[in-house]
Order: structure tokens, then C-alpha cells, then sequence
């Protein structure tokens, strides 16, 4: 433990000082460095492992990180032909994941004025290089694609050899990308400070396969708090140390992040800016398993002690925090749109006199309402040139998730698809009793709620409903 720590303190203090030295050159450098992809058209939701469907629970694309701060900034609006994208450096390295699907998905480095392609034009012969001349040809860590065995849980597989074997085969992966990066670095074929960080990555990784969380002097390695594997290594640190337990649910079970926020918060083992991403990360999923007043307490504890401002900001943005008073209020229905401007049923009511209403209450997370989008976006195409308003309400309490989901609907143009801003507390949710969705409503043209349970869009009395208000 002691040689490892040395190894490892020598680490950090390495790149402090780099870094010092390089400060007054850094002034005179691009402050930017540029990545181009070409055909990066990443599988969006699902794909098919062997007889088992697994989710990639990751749809930020392109990620771009400077390790020493704790939010990434994302890209995923690309072409899927030629994409360039301009990196501003917050730091003198950056690094990119590009994340194509579960099974590849691979981290680049950058300095200030390198230029980066990578072509996916053929998966299993992905090109990756520099277009700069002053690379060196362990600069870049190629892609392994990863077997597919290793992401399937281990109460479905049928073959257990297979997945032992698998996971050897993944540890032998990683043995011998550690001894290559450790051989290139002797002789002088990698440039050293991207050796530094990936060898850090490297220790968290195996310290983590290794269930190796008794030594506290890791939890104050602040400088590196953006690396991937240094979050998971305090997140699952602190699972251990806490003993937070899963809580059983209708939907399956999750952490008890209330209990996970509460430990960290009274604990002073953590490094100012670990312990901010800790209970950041925490609030972050409470939302999908706690009470509203759970998050918000605890929100307000935060937000009084957290040093990275970076991180308020961000969970205040998302969960639209700043319209706290307008989610107590009972008598008034309030929506934002994608700006986040307030509109109410009440003006949306009046503008549209004399047109019909077909209201759609849908969420992002909500599958059976997705699957009926194309009906209704065919149904409104029927209708466009007819007295009629779609207006999409979304209960996400997500404003990010509403955002991609709107986005991928084809909504985002759409000036009547909106966000709830007081769903459930609101009178009008009571009164409808709108627990589930999709639910759907209609009004006639005096503005009046005639069906509080309308057809459904893919429905052929829908038509006879609309037809029959248009008339009145």
C-alpha cells in the first residue's frame, strides 16, 4: 500500500508542476483543439446482444472533459456524416469519450492545437489519428470493442463457462493495454502527461474491480475529480462505507440515495470537491425515487455548503428549481416551453377560441406513450389545415430528459409542446385523477373540457370525436 501510494502521489505532484512550468507558454498556444468524426452515427436506445436486448444507459454521445472539473459539457447533435467540433481547453488537456454504443466506445486525449479524426465508417476497422505533426504513436489508445457476454446480467445467461471466460478475456484486455501504455512510456512513444492520466485511470479502475476502498488518503484527489473512474470510485467508496442498501419497489429496486446524501453530508472524510460531486450525484437521482419535499430539503442543504456553484446551477437548471413557487400553486395550471418561458392553460384556452383542443399527457420515460407518437404525429398531419390544436404535455420532472425526448419526437418545433410545471399539486390533475399516462383530453371550441378520457390518437373514433366538435 505504501509503494502504491507513492507511485501515486508521485503521480499528482507530477502533474501540478508540469503544469506550473508550461503556465506562462500555455498564454501564447491555441486555446482550442478540433475533433472531426466522420460517420458517427452512435445506436440511439437499444441494441441486440446475442438473444438479450441491453439499454445504453449513456445517450451523451460525445463527451468533453477537463478531469479537474466535475461536469463534462456535451455534444449530441451531429450529422452522422462530417461532424467537426471546436474544443475550447478549460485545462491543458482535455479528454473526449466517444461513446458509438455499449460495446464501443473509447476516451481520446487533447492538447491545446491538436486536431483528432476518427472514422467509424467501418466498425470493425475504426481509423483513429492526429493531423497534427507533433503526436507521438502512443498518443492514441485504440478502441477495443468489447464482448457483448460481459454486459448481459448474470441471471440470464444460460452459458456460465461463457461468462467466465469472457471476463478473463477482458482482464487479459486490460493486463496487456497496461503493459503496452507502461512499454510505449519507456520508450518514449507517448507524451507523458497523457501517460500520467491514463495510468491514473488505470489504478481507479482496478481499485474498483478489486473492491479496494479501505484507504481514505484517496478520497482527497480533488485535481482529478472529472475523470469517469475516480466519480465511480467515491460513489461506490461510499456505498461500501455507508452500507446504503437497495429499496424494493413496484419498478425493481435502487439505491437509497436519501440515506446515501444524508452519511456524506456529516462526513469530513471527503475532499471538498469529492464530497460536492457526491451529494450532487445523489440529488441527481433522487428525483426518480423520492418525494419532491425529499429533494428539495436536501437540495437547500446543499446549496448552502457546496462550494462548486457549477453544480447548484446545473441541478437548479434541470429540475427547474427556480420555479419552486409556481409548483405549490393549486389554482393555476403553469407549462414552460423549451426557452423556459411560463404559460398557463388558461391563456393557451384563450388564444384558441374557436378551435378544438386534443391534449396528449405524455413523459419521456414513458413507453407506451412513445410508441403512440407516430399515430399522432399522422393524425395531426390529417388535421393541419383544420381548426385543431395538439397540445403535448409532458409530466417529466426532468427538464433535460423532456428536452432530448421532445427533440427525438419531433416536438421541438412545435409551440403547444409543453412541460408541467405544477403536475400533480395542481387541482386540475386531482380533479382529472391523471395517475397514469398516456391519457388524453379533448376541449371544444368554447374552451370547455367535453372528454376527460379522449380516444387515443391511433384510434378510429378519435377522428369521429374531432369531427363531430369541428361541426359544432
Amino acid at each position: 500500500m505504501n509503494n502504491l501510494f507513492s507511485f501515486f502521489f508521485i503521480l499528482f505532484i507530477f502533474i501540478s508542476c508540469a503544469e506550473n512550468k508550461r503556465e506562462i507558454k500555455e498564454n501564447t498556444r491555441p486555446l482550442y483543439s478540433v475533433l472531426i468524426l466522420n460517420n458517427f452515427s452512435p445506436e440511439r436506445e437499444t441494441e441486440v446482444l446475442e438473444k438479450h436486448i441491453y439499454a445504453l444507459n449513456k445517450p451523451n454521445f460525445v463527451e468533453i472533459i477537463d478531469y479537474k472539473n466535475s461536469l463534462a459539457n456535451y455534444k449530441n447533435n451531429l450529422s452522422g456524416k462530417v461532424d467537426t467540433i471546436r474544443i475550447k481547453h478549460t485545462n491543458n488537456i482535455m479528454l473526449v469519450n466517444l461513446n458509438f454504443s455499449a460495446l464501443i466506445q473509447n476516451t481520446y486525449y487533447l492538447k491545446r492545437g491538436d486536431t483528432i479524426v476518427v472514422d467509424y465508417t467501418n466498425l470493425e476497422d475504426i481509423k483513429e489519428y492526429y493531423k497534427n505533426s507533433n503526436t507521438l504513436v502512443g498518443d492514441i489508445q485504440k478502441t477495443n470493442i468489447k464482448d457483448s457476454i460481459l454486459f448481459i446480467p448474470d441471471f440470464m445467461i444460460e452459458n456460465v463457462a461463457l461468462k467466465i471466460k469472457a471476463i478473463k478475456k477482458d482482464s487479459l484486455n486490460y493486463i496487456l493495454a497496461a503493459e503496452r501504455l507502461d512499454s510505449l512510456y519507456r520508450n518514449n512513444l507517448i507524451f507523458e502527461p497523457f501517460y500520467k492520466i491514463i495510468k491514473i485511470k488505470f489504478l481507479y479502475s482496478q481499485k474498483i474491480k478489486s473492491n479496494d476502498f479501505d484507504d481514505n488518503i484517496f478520497l482527497k484527489n480533488d485535481s482529478i475529480i472529472g475523470l469517469e473512474e475516480y466519480q465511480s470510485y467515491i460513489v461506490n467508496q461510499a456505498f461500501k462505507k455507508f452500507n446504503i442498501t437497495n429499496i424494493k419497489s413496484n419498478n425493481g429496486s435502487f439505491p437509497n440515495y436519501k440515506t446515501a446524501f444524508d452519511s456524506v453530508y456529516q462526513s469530513d472524510i471527503y475532499g471538498e470537491k469529492a464530497k460536492d460531486y457526491l451529494l450532487f450525484y445523489y440529488l441527481d437521482r433522487m428525483t426518480e425515487s423520492f418525494s419532491y419535499n425529499d429533494f428539495r430539503d436536501r437540495f437547500n442543504n446543499f446549496k448552502q455548503t457546496a462550494k462548486d456553484t457549477t453544480l447548484v446551477a446545473f441541478l437548479e437548471d434541470k429540475y427547474l428549481l427556480n420555479f419552486t413557487d409556481l409548483k405549490k400553486e393549486t389554482q393555476e395550471i403553469y407549462f414552460i416551453n423549451s426557452q423556459k418561458q411560463k404559460q398557463t392553460l388558461s391563456q393557451i384556452l384563450e388564444e384558441n377560441k374557436g378551435k378544438v383542443i386534443y391534449i396528449d399527457f405524455w413523459a419521456s420515460w414513458c413507453a407506451p406513450c412513445r410508441a403512440l407518437m407516430p399515430a399522432s404525429r399522422e393524425l395531426h398531419k390529417q388535421y393541419k389545415d383544420k381548426d385543431v390544436v395538439f397540445l403535448y404535455l409532458s409530466i417529466d420532472n426532468d427538464f433535460e430528459k423532456w428536452q432530448k425526448a421532445n427533440r427525438d419526437e419531433g416536438l421541438s418545433q412545435n409551440r403547444f409542446s409543453l412541460l408541467t410545471v405544477n403536475y400533480p399539486n395542481a387541482d386540475f390533475y386531482k380533479e382529472l385523477n391523471l395517475r397514469s399516462i398516456p391519457r388524453y383530453l379533448l376541449y371544444d371550441k368554447q374552451g370547455n373540457l367535453v372528454h376527460k378520457n379522449a380516444p387515443s390518437p391511433d384510434s378510429d373514433i378519435i377522428k369521429q370525436e374531432l369531427d363531430k366538435l369541428l361541426k359544432n
